[in-house]
Protein backbone atom coordinates (compact mmCIF):
# COMPACT_ATOMS: atom_id res chain seq x y z
CA UNK A 1 0.00 0.00 0.00
CA UNK A 2 1.05 3.58 -0.62
CA UNK A 3 -0.12 6.51 1.43
CA UNK A 4 0.10 10.29 1.50
CA UNK A 5 -0.97 13.09 3.80
CA UNK A 6 -3.24 16.02 2.96
CA UNK A 7 -3.24 18.78 5.56
CA UNK A 8 -4.34 22.39 5.83
CA UNK A 9 -1.97 23.66 8.53
CA UNK A 10 1.69 22.65 8.87
CA UNK A 11 2.31 24.47 12.15
CA UNK A 12 0.28 25.66 15.11
CA UNK A 13 -1.86 28.77 14.95
CA UNK A 14 0.12 30.10 17.91
CA UNK A 15 3.33 29.96 15.88
CA UNK A 16 1.92 31.32 12.61
CA UNK A 17 -1.43 33.07 13.26
CA UNK A 18 -1.42 35.06 10.00
CA UNK A 19 -0.57 32.17 7.69
CA UNK A 20 -4.20 30.97 7.87
CA UNK A 21 -6.18 34.03 9.01
CA UNK A 22 -9.63 32.42 8.68
CA UNK A 23 -8.57 29.52 10.88
CA UNK A 24 -7.11 31.95 13.42
CA UNK A 25 -10.26 34.08 13.41
CA UNK A 26 -12.50 31.02 13.83
CA UNK A 27 -10.31 29.72 16.67
CA UNK A 28 -10.44 33.12 18.41
CA UNK A 29 -14.24 33.25 18.12
CA UNK A 30 -14.54 29.69 19.45
CA UNK A 31 -12.18 30.40 22.35
CA UNK A 32 -13.38 33.83 23.44
CA UNK A 33 -17.03 34.03 22.37
CA UNK A 34 -18.44 30.51 22.06
CA UNK A 35 -16.66 28.74 24.94
CA UNK A 36 -17.59 29.52 28.50
CA UNK A 37 -14.78 31.22 30.35
CA UNK A 38 -14.79 28.67 33.16
CA UNK A 39 -14.71 25.65 30.81
CA UNK A 40 -11.16 24.31 30.52
CA UNK A 41 -11.30 22.24 27.33
CA UNK A 42 -11.08 23.84 23.86
CA UNK A 43 -14.15 24.11 21.63
CA UNK A 44 -14.20 23.98 17.81
CA UNK A 45 -17.57 25.11 16.48
CA UNK A 46 -16.78 27.72 13.83
CA UNK A 47 -13.44 26.16 13.00
CA UNK A 48 -15.24 22.91 12.18
CA UNK A 49 -17.24 24.80 9.57
CA UNK A 50 -14.09 25.65 7.62
CA UNK A 51 -13.00 23.11 5.03
CA UNK A 52 -11.11 22.69 1.78
CA UNK A 53 -12.28 21.33 -1.55
CA UNK A 54 -10.64 17.91 -1.43
CA UNK A 55 -12.20 16.20 -4.45
CA UNK A 56 -9.14 16.61 -6.65
CA UNK A 57 -6.68 15.92 -3.82
CA UNK A 58 -8.33 12.59 -3.10
CA UNK A 59 -9.44 11.61 -6.60
CA UNK A 60 -7.26 8.51 -6.93
CA UNK A 61 -7.32 7.16 -3.39
CA UNK A 62 -9.03 3.95 -2.34
CA UNK A 63 -9.34 4.64 1.41
CA UNK A 64 -9.81 7.95 3.22
CA UNK A 65 -8.26 8.07 6.69
CA UNK A 66 -9.20 11.11 8.79
CA UNK A 67 -7.24 12.25 11.83
CA UNK A 68 -7.86 15.91 12.65
CA UNK A 69 -10.71 17.17 10.40
CA UNK A 70 -11.02 20.67 11.93
CA UNK A 71 -10.78 23.24 9.15
CA UNK A 72 -9.96 20.64 6.48
CA UNK A 73 -12.78 18.11 5.99
CA UNK A 74 -16.45 18.99 5.50
CA UNK A 75 -17.63 16.30 7.88
CA UNK A 76 -21.29 17.17 7.36
CA UNK A 77 -20.94 16.01 3.76
CA UNK A 78 -18.45 13.22 4.32
CA UNK A 79 -20.51 10.76 2.29
CA UNK A 80 -20.17 12.97 -0.80
CA UNK A 81 -16.40 13.18 -0.32
CA UNK A 82 -16.16 9.43 0.19
CA UNK A 83 -18.26 8.55 -2.90
CA UNK A 84 -18.58 4.96 -1.72
CA UNK A 85 -14.95 4.61 -0.64
CA UNK A 86 -14.09 3.32 2.85
CA UNK A 87 -13.57 5.96 5.53
CA UNK A 88 -11.49 5.37 8.66
CA UNK A 89 -11.58 8.09 11.32
CA UNK A 90 -9.13 8.00 14.22
CA UNK A 91 -10.72 9.92 17.09
CA UNK A 92 -8.11 11.83 19.07
CA UNK A 93 -10.55 13.50 21.45
CA UNK A 94 -14.31 13.83 22.08
CA UNK A 95 -15.14 16.52 19.50
CA UNK A 96 -16.94 14.07 17.18
CA UNK A 97 -19.08 12.92 20.11
CA UNK A 98 -19.97 16.33 21.51
CA UNK A 99 -20.38 18.51 18.44
CA UNK A 100 -17.37 20.70 19.21
CA UNK A 101 -16.12 20.38 22.81
CA UNK A 102 -12.83 18.49 22.60
CA UNK A 103 -13.50 17.01 26.06
CA UNK A 104 -16.81 17.01 27.90
CA UNK A 105 -15.23 17.39 31.39
CA UNK A 106 -18.25 15.82 33.05
CA UNK A 107 -21.00 17.22 30.82
CA UNK A 108 -23.26 14.39 29.67
CA UNK A 109 -25.55 16.05 27.12
CA UNK A 110 -23.77 14.18 24.29
CA UNK A 111 -24.89 10.93 25.89
CA UNK A 112 -28.51 11.68 26.67
CA UNK A 113 -29.21 14.07 23.81
CA UNK A 114 -30.97 16.33 26.28
CA UNK A 115 -29.90 19.24 28.42
CA UNK A 116 -27.65 22.17 27.62
CA UNK A 117 -23.94 21.89 26.87
CA UNK A 118 -22.00 23.24 29.84
CA UNK A 119 -18.98 24.05 27.70
CA UNK A 120 -20.45 26.87 25.60
CA UNK A 121 -22.33 30.07 26.30
CA UNK A 122 -26.13 30.08 26.07
CA UNK A 123 -26.45 31.58 22.54
CA UNK A 124 -24.41 28.68 21.08
CA UNK A 125 -25.86 25.74 22.99
CA UNK A 126 -28.34 24.97 20.24
CA UNK A 127 -25.58 25.24 17.63
CA UNK A 128 -23.50 22.61 19.44
CA UNK A 129 -26.46 20.23 19.53
CA UNK A 130 -27.19 20.78 15.83
CA UNK A 131 -23.52 20.25 14.94
CA UNK A 132 -23.44 16.98 16.91
CA UNK A 133 -26.55 15.63 15.21
CA UNK A 134 -25.51 16.81 11.75
CA UNK A 135 -22.20 14.97 12.10
CA UNK A 136 -23.98 11.84 13.30
CA UNK A 137 -26.32 11.91 10.30
CA UNK A 138 -23.36 12.38 7.97
CA UNK A 139 -21.44 9.44 9.42
CA UNK A 140 -24.49 7.21 9.15
CA UNK A 141 -24.70 8.02 5.44
CA UNK A 142 -21.15 6.73 4.81
CA UNK A 143 -21.62 3.18 3.56
CA UNK A 144 -18.20 1.83 4.62
CA UNK A 145 -17.03 3.47 7.83
CA UNK A 146 -14.85 2.45 10.74
CA UNK A 147 -14.05 4.60 13.76
CA UNK A 148 -10.79 4.02 15.64
CA UNK A 149 -9.97 5.09 19.17
CA UNK A 150 -6.44 5.01 20.60
CA UNK A 151 -7.89 4.30 24.07
CA UNK A 152 -10.57 2.00 25.41
CA UNK A 153 -11.95 4.91 27.43
CA UNK A 154 -12.76 6.99 24.34
CA UNK A 155 -14.19 3.94 22.56
CA UNK A 156 -16.51 3.40 25.53
CA UNK A 157 -17.52 7.07 25.47
CA UNK A 158 -18.34 6.78 21.76
CA UNK A 159 -20.55 3.74 22.33
CA UNK A 160 -22.42 5.61 25.08
CA UNK A 161 -22.97 8.72 22.96
CA UNK A 162 -26.23 9.69 21.30
CA UNK A 163 -24.75 10.07 17.81
CA UNK A 164 -22.04 7.43 17.48
CA UNK A 165 -23.27 4.67 19.77
CA UNK A 166 -24.25 2.24 17.02
CA UNK A 167 -21.21 2.77 14.76
CA UNK A 168 -18.36 0.22 14.60
CA UNK A 169 -15.24 1.24 16.50
CA UNK A 170 -11.84 -0.41 17.00
CA UNK A 171 -9.21 0.35 19.65
CA UNK A 172 -5.74 0.83 18.12
CA UNK A 173 -3.10 2.73 20.14
CA UNK A 174 -1.12 5.62 18.72
CA UNK A 175 2.33 4.33 17.74
CA UNK A 176 5.73 5.56 18.78
CA UNK A 177 7.80 7.33 16.15
CA UNK A 178 9.59 5.01 13.73
CA UNK A 179 12.96 6.56 14.58
CA UNK A 180 13.35 7.50 18.24
CA UNK A 181 16.70 8.80 19.58
CA UNK A 182 18.43 6.42 21.95
CA UNK A 183 17.68 6.99 25.61
CA UNK A 184 20.60 8.03 27.78
CA UNK A 185 21.41 6.02 30.88
CA UNK A 186 20.22 7.78 34.07
CA UNK A 187 23.67 8.55 35.49
CA UNK A 188 24.92 10.22 32.32
CA UNK A 189 21.68 12.12 31.78
CA UNK A 190 21.67 13.45 35.34
CA UNK A 191 25.29 14.50 35.05
CA UNK A 192 24.44 16.44 31.86
CA UNK A 193 21.59 18.21 33.67
CA UNK A 194 23.53 18.73 36.91
CA UNK A 195 21.02 16.76 38.98
CA UNK A 196 22.26 15.02 42.15
CA UNK A 197 22.54 11.29 41.53
CA UNK A 198 20.57 10.44 44.69
CA UNK A 199 17.53 12.59 43.82
CA UNK A 200 14.20 11.15 42.73
CA UNK A 201 13.50 12.98 39.48
CA UNK A 202 9.96 13.87 38.42
CA UNK A 203 8.99 15.25 35.02
CA UNK A 204 5.97 17.17 33.78
CA UNK A 205 5.61 18.31 30.18
CA UNK A 206 3.08 20.16 28.05
CA UNK A 207 3.28 21.98 24.74
CA UNK A 208 1.71 24.98 26.47
CA UNK A 209 2.23 25.12 30.22
CA UNK A 210 -0.73 27.50 30.55
CA UNK A 211 -3.20 25.03 28.98
CA UNK A 212 -5.92 24.66 31.65
CA UNK A 213 -6.65 21.05 30.62
CA UNK A 214 -3.04 20.08 31.44
CA UNK A 215 -3.35 21.59 34.95
CA UNK A 216 0.44 21.89 35.29
CA UNK A 217 -0.04 24.09 38.34
CA UNK A 218 -1.33 21.09 40.29
CA UNK A 219 2.00 19.33 39.79
CA UNK A 220 3.99 22.39 40.84
CA UNK A 221 1.93 22.89 43.98
CA UNK A 222 2.03 19.18 44.80
CA UNK A 223 5.81 19.04 44.44
CA UNK A 224 6.28 22.15 46.56
CA UNK A 225 4.08 20.73 49.31
CA UNK A 226 5.72 17.30 49.21
CA UNK A 227 9.31 18.51 49.33
CA UNK A 228 9.17 21.90 51.05
CA UNK A 229 11.50 20.64 53.79
CA UNK A 230 13.45 18.09 51.79
CA UNK A 231 16.31 18.14 49.31
CA UNK A 232 15.70 14.67 47.91
CA UNK A 233 13.85 15.34 44.65
CA UNK A 234 13.95 17.39 41.45
CA UNK A 235 11.04 18.40 39.22
CA UNK A 236 11.83 19.00 35.54
CA UNK A 237 9.28 21.10 33.67
CA UNK A 238 9.25 21.00 29.85
CA UNK A 239 7.09 23.20 27.63
CA UNK A 240 6.45 26.67 26.32
CA UNK A 241 5.38 29.37 28.74
CA UNK A 242 6.49 31.15 31.87
CA UNK A 243 7.09 29.46 35.18
CA UNK A 244 7.24 31.34 38.45
CA UNK A 245 8.54 29.42 41.44
CA UNK A 246 10.96 30.03 44.27
CA UNK A 247 11.71 26.36 44.96
CA UNK A 248 15.28 25.56 43.96
CA UNK A 249 14.67 22.00 42.80
CA UNK A 250 12.03 22.94 40.20
CA UNK A 251 13.77 23.40 36.85
CA UNK A 252 12.00 24.87 33.80
CA UNK A 253 13.83 23.64 30.70
CA UNK A 254 11.58 25.29 28.09
CA UNK A 255 10.48 23.61 24.88
CA UNK A 256 12.86 20.82 23.82
CA UNK A 257 13.51 18.94 20.59
CA UNK A 258 13.41 15.14 20.48
CA UNK A 259 17.12 14.64 21.17
CA UNK A 260 17.14 16.95 24.20
CA UNK A 261 13.95 15.33 25.45
CA UNK A 262 15.66 11.95 25.48
CA UNK A 263 18.24 13.33 27.92
CA UNK A 264 15.40 14.53 30.18
CA UNK A 265 13.67 11.15 29.97
CA UNK A 266 16.93 9.39 30.74
CA UNK A 267 17.28 11.45 33.90
CA UNK A 268 13.67 11.03 35.07
CA UNK A 269 12.15 8.40 37.33
CA UNK A 270 8.49 9.42 37.08
CA UNK A 271 6.34 11.46 34.72
CA UNK A 272 3.55 13.41 36.42
CA UNK A 273 0.38 13.85 34.36
CA UNK A 274 -2.16 16.14 36.02
CA UNK A 275 -4.38 16.58 32.94
CA UNK A 276 -8.12 16.83 33.50
CA UNK A 277 -8.72 14.78 30.34
CA UNK A 278 -6.54 12.78 27.96
CA UNK A 279 -7.12 10.13 25.31
CA UNK A 280 -3.84 8.26 24.76
CA UNK A 281 -1.05 10.85 25.00
CA UNK A 282 2.11 10.03 23.08
CA UNK A 283 4.13 11.87 25.73
CA UNK A 284 3.29 9.07 28.18
CA UNK A 285 4.06 6.29 25.69
CA UNK A 286 7.40 7.89 24.83
CA UNK A 287 8.29 8.32 28.51
CA UNK A 288 7.41 4.72 29.34
CA UNK A 289 9.39 3.52 26.33
CA UNK A 290 12.34 5.22 28.03
CA UNK A 291 11.57 3.46 31.30
CA UNK A 292 9.94 6.44 33.01
CA UNK A 293 7.01 5.38 35.18
CA UNK A 294 3.70 7.23 35.45
CA UNK A 295 2.00 9.22 38.18
CA UNK A 296 -1.34 10.32 36.75
CA UNK A 297 -4.73 11.71 37.59
CA UNK A 298 -7.32 8.94 37.77
CA UNK A 299 -9.25 10.30 34.82
CA UNK A 300 -10.34 9.51 31.25
CA UNK A 301 -7.78 7.43 29.33
CA UNK A 302 -4.88 7.84 31.76
CA UNK A 303 -5.46 4.73 33.94
CA UNK A 304 -4.97 2.50 30.89
CA UNK A 305 -1.27 3.42 30.91
CA UNK A 306 -0.88 1.95 34.39
CA UNK A 307 -1.99 -1.57 33.43
CA UNK A 308 1.52 -2.57 32.33
CA UNK A 309 3.53 -0.14 34.51
CA UNK A 310 4.30 -1.81 37.84
CA UNK A 311 5.62 1.35 39.53
CA UNK A 312 2.82 3.65 38.32
CA UNK A 313 0.34 5.32 40.65
CA UNK A 314 -2.93 7.20 40.24
CA UNK A 315 -4.25 10.07 42.34
CA UNK A 316 -7.74 11.52 42.73
CA UNK A 317 -7.03 14.80 44.53
CA UNK A 318 -4.19 17.27 45.18
CA UNK A 319 -3.70 15.82 48.67
CA UNK A 320 -3.33 12.33 47.21
CA UNK A 321 -0.78 13.63 44.73
CA UNK A 322 1.34 15.02 47.57
CA UNK A 323 1.29 11.65 49.34
CA UNK A 324 2.13 9.79 46.11
CA UNK A 325 5.12 12.05 45.47
CA UNK A 326 6.44 11.55 48.99
CA UNK A 327 5.99 7.78 48.92
CA UNK A 328 7.63 7.33 45.51
CA UNK A 329 10.64 9.41 46.56
CA UNK A 330 11.24 6.93 49.37
CA UNK A 331 11.54 3.98 46.98
CA UNK A 332 14.21 4.44 44.29
CA UNK A 333 13.40 2.74 40.98
CA UNK A 334 15.70 -0.05 39.88
CA UNK A 335 17.36 -0.30 36.50
CA UNK A 336 15.56 -3.60 35.98
CA UNK A 337 12.18 -1.91 36.52
CA UNK A 338 13.08 0.73 33.94
CA UNK A 339 14.17 -1.89 31.42
CA UNK A 340 11.03 -3.99 31.90
CA UNK A 341 8.75 -0.98 31.44
CA UNK A 342 10.70 0.16 28.39
CA UNK A 343 10.46 -3.27 26.79
CA UNK A 344 6.72 -3.44 27.45
CA UNK A 345 6.02 0.02 26.02
CA UNK A 346 8.23 -0.48 22.97
CA UNK A 347 6.32 -3.68 22.20
CA UNK A 348 2.87 -2.23 22.89
CA UNK A 349 3.35 0.88 20.71
CA UNK A 350 5.62 -0.61 18.03
CA UNK A 351 4.82 1.36 14.84
CA UNK A 352 4.94 -1.49 12.31
CA UNK A 353 2.61 -3.67 14.38
CA UNK A 354 0.13 -0.81 14.79
CA UNK A 355 0.36 -0.01 11.07
CA UNK A 356 -0.55 -3.63 10.32
CA UNK A 357 -3.63 -3.32 12.52
CA UNK A 358 -4.75 -0.36 10.41
CA UNK A 359 -4.01 -2.30 7.23
CA UNK A 360 -6.29 -5.05 8.52
CA UNK A 361 -9.07 -2.47 9.00
CA UNK A 362 -8.52 -1.07 5.47
CA UNK A 363 -8.59 -4.51 3.89
CA UNK A 364 -11.73 -5.58 5.74
CA UNK A 365 -13.52 -2.43 4.50
CA UNK A 366 -12.25 -2.86 0.93
CA UNK A 367 -13.47 -6.46 0.91
CA UNK A 368 -17.06 -5.41 1.68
Amino acid sequence: MTSRVVSSIDSTLYEAPFRHPLHTLAAVVDQHLVKRRDFAAPVSLYRNRLHRRLDRDLAGDDVLHIHWPHGLVDVDNLDKLARGRPVVWTLHDMAALTGGCHYSLGCSCHRSGTGNCSGVRVPWQGAITRARRSLSNSLHRVKRLRLVSPSQWLADEATKSEGLGDLPIDVIPNPLASATPATMVPDSARADLAIPSDHTVFLISASNLADPVKAVGDALEGFQSAFSDSDSATLLVVGRGKLTTSQKNIRHLGYLDAAAMQTVLGASDYQIVTSLAENQPLAISEAQASGVSLIARNSTGLPEHTNYDADSQLFNSPDELVEVLRSTAEKPRSRQAREELSSMALSRYEPHAIAQRYVDVYESLLAN
